[in-house]
């Protein structure tokens, strides 16, 4: 926190009551302008939403909230923790949750605050060197002139790069089967081989929450995307032998 001279903050903590079973507080003078004021008070609730325990039921978001006491006086509390969010909906409104959540089996997400500006871009915005250490990579590989991080049981895919931004995609791949399918299955990819120019763009993380292969499947068929083209049925036929 970068405070002026004239601006003052003293915080004391008392531990939680064991007879009353009240709990831990902290008494906060503060004292400034109203610009500095309110910059401390919201730093101050963004460190109590995301330093807090987890029940360890996956990833859960944390917000706080004020309440007005006495002349100018105010109360800092914490909301009760929201469900995991792979059973919910995810940060972007999206009812299925998006491909970075598997990387975190739990933790705490603050919801509520401030987030550097975007453009179309989607999910967790994430250091580089973070992502691939969460990730486990280990080896990239070369793909159809671009370039794959590939970990123990996962793969990143280097999406789309808007402006200063790169758009990444996490997936889950235990075996080499099921990370062939999932390369076959993604059209859009960046095709470069030489990938260190990215390490240096922002880092977006969750681009598809999963992805299905329907090629030669009923399911395609079934589905509104392939639709009769209302010609004529031809008389000949193609026999393969």
């Amino acid at each position: 926190m970068n405070l002026s001279p004239s601006c003052t903050l003293r915080i004391q903590f008392y531990e939680r009551n064991t007879i009353t079973s009240a709990p831990e507080t902290a008494n906060i003078n503060l004292s400034g302008s109203l610009n500095e004021v309110v910059s401390v008070m919201d730093e101050l609730a963004w460190l109590a939403a995301v330093f807090r325990l987890t029940n360890g039921r996956g990833l859960q978001l944390s917000s706080t909230k004020f309440q007005t006491g006495g002349l100018n006086q105010f109360t800092l509390g914490l909301n009760p923790l929201e469900p995991n969010l792979k059973n919910t909906e995810s940060l972007e409104g999206d009812k299925r949750p998006t491909c970075w959540h598997s990387l975190f089996r739990t933790g705490i997400l603050a919801q509520g605050f401030p987030i550097a500006e975007r453009h179309e871009v989607n999910g967790i915005e994430i250091p580089f060197e973070l992502m691939t250490a969460l990730a486990q990579v280990s080896i990239s590989m070369d793909y159809e002139n671009g370039t794959i991080l590939i970990g123990h049981s996962a793969m990143l895919i280097p999406s789309r790069l808007l402006g200063n931004a790169v758009q990444w995609h996490y997936v889950e791949a235990s075996d080499t089967q099921k990370r062939m399918e999932t390369m076959q299955s993604c059209n859009e990819y960046i095709r470069r081989r030489d990938i260190s120019g990215l390490t240096k763009l922002r880092t977006f993380l969750g681009y598809y929450a999963e992805a299905h292969v329907l090629l030669g499947t009923q399911k395609l068929l079934d589905s509104a995307v392939v639709k009769s083209s209302g010609l004529e049925k031809s008389n000949s036929r193609i026999e393969l032998a």
